[in-house]
């Protein structure tokens, strides 16, 4: 029996795949999922050379080279990892090819995009899915297929938890969740086993490991420029899962669990030995939930000397005594998803912590010298102009208390897209944008395929004028700039050198490379955005006109801006610009809430609007 594990693409879906991907290092997480499933396997008794990987993510092969791999192996088993939902036009694509070359192969996906199971094992070639943790079921069914080859036995498959399948009668089947494997079986990456499945081109496995200097964070740091510091950076995790419930984002299993920190010394070992590593990005969701965890975690990086950062920290996890101990054992920097600074909008996405924690926890960064990058989305359900200049707002006073502009400090700006699982899609769907059947959900996926977060792939939940949509991105920054300009003299330099020290190291590093930067830039759609960029945000003359004359001239260049490119108008059922989309949704706001009969409920959440929704329908 050949059992193979597939890596998919999460972008490119609108044009075949090219081998363009190759040409230089990206920064690629390791497939740990995978390795995971692989570790499992030989741990019950599959040896590594009957279950093989080929690295389509990587690679990027094209669709002859794809057909040309399946057509010469004939694998009995494969397995795809399909690690977020806007990989399904991938899914639909090497599915079909698979199925075209290797007519009898078991196709099985995992990963977040099995939360819509429905739609692939009607849509694709998809004949089951593995949802949750997946190591168990995984290898439990490798046992099935050896014993029942291609049959469907549907009661044998009925004792496989974690399965989805249709059964008889083409009901969708849900065996219940399987449990999670120990912690001390989380895996770290195997570079030997990645290796394998670049095929002729194991060269590439240098896209896992970046120059760690072409990353702004690590700039930041004097320390990152010492002469014996080893040039690259890893992405290494310490532990699985997330302790919270934001109703944007899609979790494709429950639960926390942290990783042996024997082992993960080992592999630290490793890396400075074989990659010349002497940065770590540490990969976890939710870094320093488990305090002493995370202790023992840093004074290990400490040990073996090599600097690090954390790009999933929540900002009631950490206190300032936690970010000085960090500090001291090497962390350059923290990255906070707070996704807004309006508390409204941060009820609605259940963060559970509220703009004061936020400004507590930047404070004590900036006193400690600790880099913070903020994590930023707007577009949620409820999201208006206000809510958006409360965004901008904290940028601009958290950049004023940094002593630099918020377009020097590093942030990311997204816009919210709703993933099945998750009460953000429910709400797409309870509202009709997304659509309850499966050619409305599948048509949904196709959209949002490739999308990534930028805005011109948003699909609005929000309720609304598309207007005002577009323009929150930068609304966002021209009120971050406004605030920074009003606040940047109230503020001590005397607790921080980080402004001095940002400037000297950014300045060394552009000698290095003149294209690096801190500063935040739009996707250059067309000279509209790069007058903006250019001449409008930033421009401390512009920051003193009232914002009743500014923020209306530049919304409507915004909108003139997509109207040029052909954005608008739209076919595309579901995209904002879309002239076949349906009336916008009731935006989310007092009177909204009123109806709702929410009673007295302290925070909002989108969860909570749901299930009141649904209720409200089913008395209907």
């Amino acid at each position: 029996m050949k059992v193979l594990l597939c890596s998919i693409p999460v972008e490119g879906v609108n044009e075949k795949l090219s081998r363009t991907r190759a040409e230089g290092p990206l920064g690629v997480l390791p497939k740990l999922a995978i390795l995971s499933l692989i570790k499992w396997a030989e741990r019950n008794g599959w040896k590594s050379d009957s279950c093989k990987f080929y690295d389509i993510d990587m690679l990027y092969p094209s669709d002859d080279d794809i057909k040309a791999y399946f057509s010469e192996y004939q694998p009995t088993i494969v397995g795809l990892s399909a690690v977020v939902s806007s990989s399904y036009g991938q899914v639909q694509r090497i599915s079909s090819i698979i199925r075209k070359m290797c007519p009898d192969a078991w196709i099985v996906l995992g990963g977040n995009l099995a939360e819509s199971a429905a739609v692939l094992l009607s849509k694709t070639e998809v004949d089951l899915c593995i949802k949750g943790h997946g190591e168990i079921a995984w290898v439990n069914f490798i046992n099935y297929v050896e014993k029942y080859k291609r049959d469907w036995n549907y009661e044998a498959l009925g004792k496989i938890k974690g399965l989805c399948y249709l059964n008889k009668i083409k009901e969708l089947t849900f065996n219940g969740p399987e449990q999670a494997i120990p912690e001390e079986d989380l895996p770290f990456p195997d570079y030997d086993f990645l290796r394998s499945g670049l095929q002729d081109q194991p060269e590439q496995i240098s896209n896992y490991f970046r120059d760690a200097l072409d990353c702004h964070w690590f700039r930041f740091d004097e320390r990152s420029f010492e002469a014996h510091r080893l040039p690259k950076v890893a992405h290494v995790p310490t532990a699985n899962g997330c302790v919270a419930r934001c109703t944007f984002c899609q979790r494709s299993y429950p639960g926390y669990q942290v990783a042996d920190v024997g082992s993960f010394e080992e592999h630290l070992i490793d890396l400075k030995k074989r990659f010349n590593v002497g940065f770590i990005n540490i990969a976890d969701e939710n870094f320093g939930s488990d305090k002493s965890h995370a202790y023992e975690v840093a004074k290990i990086l400490k040990k073996h000397d090599l600097l690090w950062i954390a790009v999933g920290v929540r900002c009631t996890s950490v206190k300032h005594e936690d970010i000085a101990f960090y500090k001291e054992h090497n962390c350059v920097a923290l990255q906070f998803g707070i996704e807004t600074g309006s508390q409204k909008i941060l009820d609605i996405m259940d963060k559970v912590f509220t703009r004061n924690h936020i400004k507590t926890v930047l404070e004590s960064c900036r006193k400690l010298s600790i880099f913070s990058p903020l994590a930023v989305m707007v577009g949620m359900p409820g999201e208006t102009d206000e809510t958006a200049m409360d965004t901008g707002s904290l940028i601009g006073e958290t950049a004023a208390s940094l002593g630099t502009h918020p377009e020097d400090m590093g942030y990311d700006l997204f816009y919210a897209i709703a993933f099945p699982g998750t009460p953000l899609y429910e709400y797409g769907q309870l509202t009709g944008v997304i659509g309850k059947t499966l050619e409305e959900e599948a048509q949904y996926l196709k959209t949002v395929s490739d999308a990534g977060i930028w805005k011109r792939y948003y699909v609005n939940l929000n309720g609304a004028p598309m207007k005002d949509v577009i323009f929150w991105d930068w609304l966002v920054r021209l009120e971050a700039s406004r605030i920074y300009q009003q606040n940047k003299g109230n503020f001590s330099s005397e607790n921080s050198d980080y402004a001095e020290i940002s400037k000297k190291n950014q300045e060394r590093a552009l000698k290095l490379n003149p294209h690096m930067g801190l500063k935040y830039s739009s996707i250059k759609f067309t000279g509209i955005t790069q007058f903006l960029d250019k001449w409008v945000v930033g421009n401390s003359i512009l920051d003193k006109l009232p914002r009743i004359i500014l923020y209306p001239l530049v919304k409507y260049l915004v909108y003139f801006e997509f109207f040029v490119q052909g954005i608008i108008p739209s076919n595309n059922k579901h995209n904002i610009f879309s002239e076949k989309r349906k009336k916008a949704v009731v935006q989310i706001d007092d009177s909204f809430l009123k109806k709702l009969n929410l009673g007295s409920k302290k925070r909002n959440t989108l969860r909570t609007i749901v299930t009141q929704m649904k209720k409200q329908r089913a008395v209907q």
